[in-house]
């Protein structure tokens, strides 16, 4: 007689807050649940205080849509755990990442997209790899030495902390040597830049260290990107596994610069725009279609690579490549907990493949016990 399967129950990991009783996109998690709760699975939020691994039961907030409130109650434990902390700097706790570390290695549950990437060592690994379709900008740990040598070999630098998201702490580097100060910063805030220049590499450099604050970044080559109306833009690509384990492009948006910002980031000023029109603008039909389906492709060969070179298991990531001139692709960033898609098709799908995805890591607990 065949054994019966246990319901696939999945808990959304975040961290507890003393305000709102837990940390992270209220909204963004009761639409997970609700999708959820549409599929016939059991689907709540767990606090990373709450999770007790070896407990049969523990506390979850589950959402009450007839009183539109979090209702904290005993809840079974779960059978996937998607995890949605919601920053580094929470992920670097002590106990935090010990509970991660019990996550991976339970026999009870399964975890994916444990860690944020830190974008060192991602593009450290990609540059071992042979990615057929997508280029990287040059990439190095920031240093005196780095800064000296690539502000005069490239046009455009970015600047970015390792562990950053969402555009905050980004600079600029550029050098014109025909201005008297011919070394130029732009600092990102929270809307828009501001901008020094410096006689020489010795002050610039300071401004640079200044604003880092002792934190690690990455110093990258800038790419002369195509532009709509003179604005810079990049597209986000979301793939996401499926039921079957199987790496698929949930969607494609496009994010355009603010006009006073230096990254394509909404909170910084950027905006949505339409992929496939401005392609299409830019490069004319038959070459717009060309290069949506090689970053469709660039997608999945980068997702599988960066998930190899991680050494665990990656359900979703995001991924900002940029389109220059020529209609080649470029790597910015890849980011294992995406920002949630404002475009509702890919919005729909991609809420309907995080419970794909589940299904298929709990089925992979059956047959592997």
């Amino acid at each position: 007689m065949k054994k019966r399967r246990a319901p696939l129950v999945v808990a959304v990991l975040t961290a507890a807050d003393k305000r709102r009783s837990f940390k992270g996109d209220h909204r963004n998690f009761k639409d997970i649940i609700k999708t959820g709760t549409s599929k016939g699975i059991l689907t709540y939020i767990v606090t990373v205080e709450d999770l007790r691994l070896r407990q049969s039961q523990i506390w979850g907030y589950h959402y009450v849509k007839g009183t539109q409130k979090w209702e904290r109650k005993k809840s079974p434990l779960p059978t996937v755990i998607y995890n949605r902390l919601p920053s580094r700097r929470v992920e670097r706790k002590a106990y935090v990442k010990k509970k991660l570390r019990a996550c991976l290695t339970s026999e009870k549950i399964k975890l994916y997209n444990p860690f944020f990437f830190n974008k060192r060592r991602l593009f450290e690994g990609l540059k071992k790899g042979t990615l057929s379709r997508i280029h990287l900008p040059a990439t190095e740990p920031l240093t005196p030495s780095s800064f000296r040598q690539m502000v005069t070999e490239f046009d455009l630098l970015y600047l970015k902390p390792e562990t950053g998201n969402s555009g905050k702490g980004i600079m600029t580097a550029a050098y014109d040597p025909t201005n008297p100060q011919p070394y130029l910063i732009k600092i990102q805030n929270s809307r828009q830049s501001s901008a020094v220049r410096h006689s020489t590499k010795q002050e610039a450099w300071h401004t640079i260290r200044a604003h880092a604050k002792n934190k690690a970044y990455i110093i990258q080559q800038g790419i002369q990107l195509a532009t709509i109306k003179g604005r810079a833009f990049d597209l986000r690509l979301l793939v996401q596994k499926n039921n079957d384990g199987i790496w698929k492009v949930t969607g494609v948006g496009a994010r355009i610069a603010g006009t006073k910002s230096i990254t394509t980031h909404i909170p910084r000023g950027g905006m949505l725009g339409n992929p496939a029109a401005m392609l299409q603008t830019l490069f004319g039909s038959k070459k717009a279609s060309d290069v949506m389906k090689n970053a469709k492709l660039a997608a999945l060969e980068t997702a599988a690579f960066i998930e190899v070179n991680e050494k665990y298991k990656l359900g979703e990531m995001s991924l900002d490549v940029g389109v220059d001139t020529k209609g080649d692709l470029w790597l910015f960033e890849a980011n294992a907990r995406p920002m949630k898609f404002d475009e509702k098709k890919i919005r729909k799908l991609s809420l309907t493949r995080i419970f794909q995805y589940s299904s298929y890591l709990a089925r992979l607990k059956k047959d592997n016990s």
